[in-house]
């Protein structure tokens, strides 16, 4: 008890906005990363776009070429394949009990809503436990893109909004957030403030955060259980 009250005294330090850039950045490095660090950042790009300019969604351009222009167009193949696969949904369906229950115990609201995102944010999880050095080359180049590249998109599209997106770009890279994801604490926490932000709850008292820290192992068995299928379903 006194350990979790500790660590999530620690994890308040960091924005809500910073926990809700999250989700699955890392999924969309780990399935379609290249050695071109503009492309990669390109797979990222729409979800920064939309997390760091309040009501801007990425305006795809399927005319450019550009490395950065491919791999955001890559982003969102890989969105419709990744929304459209039956293990995804075969994950959601057994996680469901568990997260409908806890949610019950809680007296939550919006069950399905957080059952979609744990298993996103579950699924990234497991890929950084199998593999944390890809992680870490994630953040790596992310750190090389040159601050003019980071801000093309922006510079054409938002201008004004360009020395902001750059700020929390950099805040993202210097948390590092994402390879907290495999810390059950971080997790619970991240799950409720993606909640707070899009006003589902309001902070988890230490007794509701207990709740939900018990379904974590079960739904990430689920996860384990299925991840080389989605591997698989995601290479065809």
């Amino acid at each position: 008890m006194r350990q979790w009250a500790q660590r999530k005294t620690d994890v308040k330090k960091k924005p809500c906005r910073t926990i809700f850039e999250l989700l699955n950045y890392f999924s969309h490095f780990y399935f379609d990363g290249t050695d071109d660090i503009d492309y990669n950042f390109g797979l990222l790009l729409p979800d920064f776009v939309r997390n760091f300019i309040p009501k801007q969604k990425y305006v795809l351009n399927t005319k450019k070429s550009d490395a950065i222009s491919l791999g955001a167009q890559q982003h969102f193949k890989r969105d419709h394949v990744f929304h459209m696969s039956q293990v995804f949904e075969e994950m959601q369906e057994k996680m469901k009990p568990y997260v409908v229950g806890a949610f019950a115990r809680m007296k939550g609201n919006r069950s399905f809503f957080v059952n979609h995102i744990l298993c996103e944010m579950m699924i990234d999880r497991a890929l950084i436990k199998e593999d944390p050095t890809k992680i870490d080359e994630m953040y790596r180049q992310l750190n090389l893109v040159t601050d003019k590249n980071r801000g093309l998109w922006v510079s054409e599209h938002q201008p004004s909004h360009l020395i902001d997106f750059l700020r929390r770009l950099e805040r993202f890279n210097e948390l590092k957030y994402i390879k907290r994801y495999v810390e059950d604490q971080a997790m619970a926490y991240s799950i409720n403030r993606v909640c707070m932000y899009v006003k589902v709850c309001n902070e988890w008292s230490l007794e509701q955060s207990q709740e939900f820290l018990k379904i974590i192992k079960p739904v990430e068995s689920i996860i384990f259980e299925r991840i080389s299928d989605l591997k698989t379903e995601m290479s065809l």
